[in-house]
Protein backbone atom coordinates (compact mmCIF):
# COMPACT_ATOMS: atom_id res chain seq x y z
CA UNK A 1 0.00 0.00 0.00
CA UNK A 2 3.06 2.46 1.04
CA UNK A 3 5.28 1.26 -2.57
CA UNK A 4 1.30 2.38 -4.90
CA UNK A 5 1.34 5.59 -2.81
CA UNK A 6 4.73 6.84 -3.70
CA UNK A 7 4.21 5.80 -7.66
CA UNK A 8 1.53 8.19 -7.24
CA UNK A 9 3.43 11.38 -5.54
CA UNK A 10 5.99 10.92 -7.36
CA UNK A 11 5.07 10.18 -11.22
CA UNK A 12 3.36 13.75 -11.85
CA UNK A 13 6.81 14.94 -10.49
CA UNK A 14 9.07 13.19 -12.90
CA UNK A 15 6.51 14.69 -15.51
CA UNK A 16 6.47 17.87 -14.84
CA UNK A 17 10.75 17.33 -15.10
CA UNK A 18 10.34 16.02 -18.34
CA UNK A 19 8.07 18.88 -19.83
CA UNK A 20 10.55 21.48 -18.26
CA UNK A 21 13.66 20.11 -19.30
CA UNK A 22 12.53 19.80 -23.08
CA UNK A 23 10.91 23.69 -22.95
CA UNK A 24 14.22 24.78 -21.96
CA UNK A 25 16.37 22.93 -24.66
CA UNK A 26 13.61 24.24 -27.33
CA UNK A 27 14.60 27.99 -26.13
CA UNK A 28 18.09 27.67 -26.20
CA UNK A 29 17.79 26.46 -29.83
CA UNK A 30 15.38 29.37 -30.77
CA UNK A 31 17.88 32.04 -30.29
CA UNK A 32 20.89 30.24 -31.12
CA UNK A 33 19.36 28.33 -34.46
CA UNK A 34 21.42 31.07 -36.75
CA UNK A 35 24.76 30.78 -35.27
CA UNK A 36 24.47 27.15 -34.46
CA UNK A 37 24.65 26.49 -38.29
CA UNK A 38 27.68 25.99 -40.35
CA UNK A 39 28.88 26.99 -43.17
CA UNK A 40 28.11 23.37 -44.85
CA UNK A 41 24.24 24.02 -43.42
CA UNK A 42 24.61 21.91 -40.71
CA UNK A 43 22.58 21.44 -37.32
CA UNK A 44 24.54 22.01 -34.52
CA UNK A 45 22.86 20.63 -30.87
CA UNK A 46 23.82 22.75 -27.96
CA UNK A 47 23.24 20.53 -25.04
CA UNK A 48 22.87 22.82 -21.65
CA UNK A 49 23.20 21.74 -18.15
CA UNK A 50 19.78 21.02 -15.56
CA UNK A 51 19.73 23.05 -12.48
CA UNK A 52 20.57 21.54 -9.41
CA UNK A 53 16.99 21.39 -8.34
CA UNK A 54 15.83 19.34 -11.14
CA UNK A 55 18.91 16.93 -10.62
CA UNK A 56 17.85 16.39 -7.23
CA UNK A 57 14.55 15.66 -8.00
CA UNK A 58 16.06 13.14 -10.53
CA UNK A 59 18.15 10.54 -8.01
CA UNK A 60 15.52 10.63 -5.94
CA UNK A 61 13.37 9.47 -8.44
CA UNK A 62 15.45 6.82 -9.35
CA UNK A 63 16.97 5.83 -5.67
CA UNK A 64 14.74 2.90 -4.63
CA UNK A 65 12.42 3.76 -1.68
CA UNK A 66 13.33 2.90 1.71
CA UNK A 67 11.37 -0.59 3.34
CA UNK A 68 11.13 0.13 6.97
CA UNK A 69 10.89 -2.69 8.65
CA UNK A 70 7.75 -3.83 10.46
CA UNK A 71 7.49 -2.59 14.02
CA UNK A 72 7.08 -5.94 15.68
CA UNK A 73 3.62 -7.12 17.33
CA UNK A 74 3.59 -5.80 20.85
CA UNK A 75 2.88 -8.49 23.25
CA UNK A 76 -0.24 -7.94 25.40
CA UNK A 77 0.81 -7.42 29.30
CA UNK A 78 0.17 -10.80 31.10
CA UNK A 79 -3.20 -10.21 33.02
CA UNK A 80 -1.95 -9.98 36.74
CA UNK A 81 -3.71 -12.89 38.86
CA UNK A 82 -5.25 -11.38 41.42
CA UNK A 83 -3.73 -12.79 44.31
CA UNK A 84 -6.11 -14.86 46.59
CA UNK A 85 -6.73 -13.50 49.47
CA UNK A 86 -4.96 -14.51 52.88
CA UNK A 87 -6.25 -17.60 54.85
CA UNK A 88 -7.56 -16.00 57.92
CA UNK A 89 -8.20 -18.42 61.00
CA UNK A 90 -11.61 -18.70 62.38
CA UNK A 91 -12.20 -16.70 65.62
CA UNK A 92 -11.49 -19.10 68.33
CA UNK A 93 -15.19 -19.91 70.13
CA UNK A 94 -15.79 -18.95 73.58
CA UNK A 95 -15.55 -22.08 76.12
CA UNK A 96 -19.73 -22.92 76.68
CA UNK A 97 -20.60 -21.92 80.32
CA UNK A 98 -20.71 -24.75 82.18
CA UNK A 99 -22.14 -22.74 85.28
CA UNK A 100 -25.34 -24.71 84.67
CA UNK A 101 -24.28 -27.75 84.08
CA UNK A 102 -24.17 -29.74 87.10
CA UNK A 103 -21.22 -31.40 88.11
CA UNK A 104 -20.72 -35.26 88.07
CA UNK A 105 -20.33 -36.67 91.52
CA UNK A 106 -16.73 -38.63 91.52
CA UNK A 107 -17.12 -42.25 91.37
CA UNK A 108 -15.61 -44.28 93.78
CA UNK A 109 -12.48 -45.88 92.71
CA UNK A 110 -13.38 -50.01 91.97
CA UNK A 111 -11.49 -52.41 94.63
CA UNK A 112 -8.43 -54.18 92.88
CA UNK A 113 -9.40 -57.66 92.22
CA UNK A 114 -7.87 -60.29 94.11
CA UNK A 115 -5.57 -62.00 92.52
CA UNK A 116 -6.70 -65.92 92.00
CA UNK A 117 -5.11 -68.68 90.97
CA UNK A 118 -6.12 -71.91 89.76
CA UNK A 119 -5.35 -74.65 91.62
CA UNK A 120 -5.18 -77.71 90.13
CA UNK A 121 -7.35 -80.76 92.15
CA UNK A 122 -6.89 -84.62 91.52
CA UNK A 123 -9.94 -86.29 89.89
CA UNK A 124 -12.28 -87.99 92.48
CA UNK A 125 -12.36 -91.49 92.07
CA UNK A 126 -15.79 -92.66 90.49
CA UNK A 127 -17.82 -94.88 92.46
CA UNK A 128 -17.34 -98.37 91.19
CA UNK A 129 -20.24 -99.60 89.86
CA UNK A 130 -23.00 -102.36 92.10
CA UNK A 131 -21.54 -105.85 90.64
CA UNK A 132 -24.22 -107.87 89.46
CA UNK A 133 -25.55 -110.66 91.73
CA UNK A 134 -23.89 -114.21 91.02
CA UNK A 135 -27.25 -116.36 89.31
CA UNK A 136 -28.20 -119.18 91.80
CA UNK A 137 -27.07 -122.93 90.99
CA UNK A 138 -29.07 -124.77 88.96
CA UNK A 139 -30.70 -127.19 90.58
CA UNK A 140 -30.31 -130.67 90.16
CA UNK A 141 -32.58 -132.61 87.93
CA UNK A 142 -35.23 -134.02 89.57
CA UNK A 143 -35.79 -137.96 89.24
CA UNK A 144 -39.85 -138.77 89.92
CA UNK A 145 -40.70 -141.96 91.09
CA UNK A 146 -43.45 -143.92 89.84
CA UNK A 147 -46.08 -146.38 91.60
CA UNK A 148 -46.92 -149.82 91.33
CA UNK A 149 -43.56 -150.89 91.88
CA UNK A 150 -42.08 -149.74 88.75
CA UNK A 151 -39.58 -146.88 88.42
CA UNK A 152 -40.85 -143.81 86.34
CA UNK A 153 -38.48 -140.90 85.90
CA UNK A 154 -38.69 -137.41 84.56
CA UNK A 155 -36.25 -134.95 83.70
CA UNK A 156 -36.74 -131.44 83.75
CA UNK A 157 -34.70 -128.74 81.93
CA UNK A 158 -32.72 -126.31 83.56
CA UNK A 159 -35.35 -123.55 84.48
CA UNK A 160 -34.35 -119.59 84.35
CA UNK A 161 -35.53 -116.48 86.81
CA UNK A 162 -38.92 -114.30 85.87
CA UNK A 163 -37.17 -111.86 83.43
CA UNK A 164 -35.25 -114.41 81.93
CA UNK A 165 -38.40 -116.57 80.88
CA UNK A 166 -40.18 -113.21 79.43
CA UNK A 167 -36.91 -112.26 77.35
CA UNK A 168 -36.94 -116.16 75.69
CA UNK A 169 -40.39 -116.62 75.19
CA UNK A 170 -40.56 -112.93 73.35
CA UNK A 171 -37.74 -113.85 71.24
CA UNK A 172 -39.58 -117.47 70.17
CA UNK A 173 -42.62 -115.43 69.29
CA UNK A 174 -40.53 -113.51 67.08
CA UNK A 175 -39.11 -116.12 65.21
CA UNK A 176 -42.81 -117.52 64.48
CA UNK A 177 -44.22 -114.11 63.74
CA UNK A 178 -41.61 -114.28 60.98
CA UNK A 179 -42.12 -117.74 59.65
CA UNK A 180 -45.78 -116.90 59.42
CA UNK A 181 -45.35 -113.64 57.62
CA UNK A 182 -42.97 -115.47 55.09
CA UNK A 183 -46.07 -118.10 53.73
CA UNK A 184 -49.03 -115.18 53.86
CA UNK A 185 -50.82 -114.25 50.95
CA UNK A 186 -54.08 -112.47 50.05
CA UNK A 187 -56.50 -114.68 48.84
CA UNK A 188 -57.49 -114.21 45.05
CA UNK A 189 -61.07 -113.98 45.87
CA UNK A 190 -60.30 -110.71 48.38
CA UNK A 191 -58.31 -109.43 45.69
CA UNK A 192 -61.21 -109.79 42.75
CA UNK A 193 -64.01 -108.32 45.41
CA UNK A 194 -61.42 -105.93 46.86
CA UNK A 195 -61.87 -106.93 50.26
CA UNK A 196 -59.20 -105.56 53.18
CA UNK A 197 -58.97 -106.07 56.86
CA UNK A 198 -56.85 -107.39 59.90
CA UNK A 199 -57.03 -110.79 61.24
CA UNK A 200 -55.24 -112.10 64.57
CA UNK A 201 -55.06 -115.71 65.40
CA UNK A 202 -54.20 -117.52 68.46
CA UNK A 203 -51.53 -120.29 68.33
CA UNK A 204 -50.15 -123.20 70.78
CA UNK A 205 -46.91 -124.12 69.62
CA UNK A 206 -45.58 -126.97 71.42
CA UNK A 207 -41.26 -126.88 72.66
CA UNK A 208 -40.24 -129.31 69.70
CA UNK A 209 -41.83 -126.41 67.35
CA UNK A 210 -44.79 -128.54 66.30
CA UNK A 211 -48.45 -126.24 65.91
CA UNK A 212 -51.10 -127.36 68.46
CA UNK A 213 -53.86 -125.16 68.07
CA UNK A 214 -54.88 -122.25 65.93
CA UNK A 215 -58.27 -119.95 65.94
CA UNK A 216 -59.34 -116.26 65.24
CA UNK A 217 -59.64 -114.22 68.18
CA UNK A 218 -60.08 -111.16 66.31
CA UNK A 219 -62.29 -110.98 63.09
CA UNK A 220 -61.74 -109.19 60.04
CA UNK A 221 -65.47 -109.26 59.62
CA UNK A 222 -65.28 -111.57 56.60
CA UNK A 223 -64.91 -115.31 56.47
CA UNK A 224 -62.87 -115.50 53.54
CA UNK A 225 -60.02 -113.58 55.51
CA UNK A 226 -60.71 -115.02 58.21
CA UNK A 227 -60.21 -118.78 56.50
CA UNK A 228 -57.27 -116.64 54.38
CA UNK A 229 -55.03 -116.04 57.97
CA UNK A 230 -55.35 -119.61 59.83
CA UNK A 231 -54.35 -121.24 55.84
CA UNK A 232 -51.26 -118.85 56.46
CA UNK A 233 -50.63 -120.24 59.74
CA UNK A 234 -50.87 -124.02 58.85
CA UNK A 235 -49.29 -123.47 55.84
CA UNK A 236 -45.88 -122.09 58.00
CA UNK A 237 -45.79 -125.22 59.16
CA UNK A 238 -43.14 -126.75 61.83
CA UNK A 239 -41.80 -123.43 63.76
CA UNK A 240 -38.59 -123.10 65.49
CA UNK A 241 -38.03 -124.83 68.23
CA UNK A 242 -38.43 -123.01 71.71
CA UNK A 243 -35.23 -121.63 73.30
CA UNK A 244 -32.98 -123.37 76.19
CA UNK A 245 -34.31 -121.94 79.59
CA UNK A 246 -37.98 -122.37 79.09
CA UNK A 247 -39.65 -124.88 80.94
CA UNK A 248 -43.06 -124.87 80.06
CA UNK A 249 -44.42 -127.49 77.58
CA UNK A 250 -45.79 -125.39 75.23
CA UNK A 251 -46.76 -121.69 74.88
CA UNK A 252 -50.00 -119.61 72.91
CA UNK A 253 -48.67 -116.41 71.09
CA UNK A 254 -51.00 -114.02 69.13
CA UNK A 255 -50.51 -113.23 65.32
CA UNK A 256 -52.04 -110.40 63.60
CA UNK A 257 -51.91 -110.63 59.65
CA UNK A 258 -52.72 -107.88 57.54
CA UNK A 259 -54.59 -108.05 54.35
CA UNK A 260 -54.41 -105.32 52.48
CA UNK A 261 -53.87 -103.90 48.99
CA UNK A 262 -49.83 -104.25 48.00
Amino acid sequence: MRRIAEIALFLPVAAALHLAGFGLAGGARTGSEAGAQGAGGENLLTLAAAPPQISALVAAWDSPPEVSAAPAAVQPPPAAIAALPPVMPAPASDPPDRTGVAARPSLPTPDPEPDIRTVETAPQPRPEAPKKPAPPPEAPAKRAAGTGGGAQAGEAGASANPGQQRALASSWAGQIQARVARVHRMPAAALRLGLYGDVTVRITVARDGRLQSARVVKSAGLAVLDQAALQSVRRAGRFPPAPEGLTRPAMSFDVPLAFERD
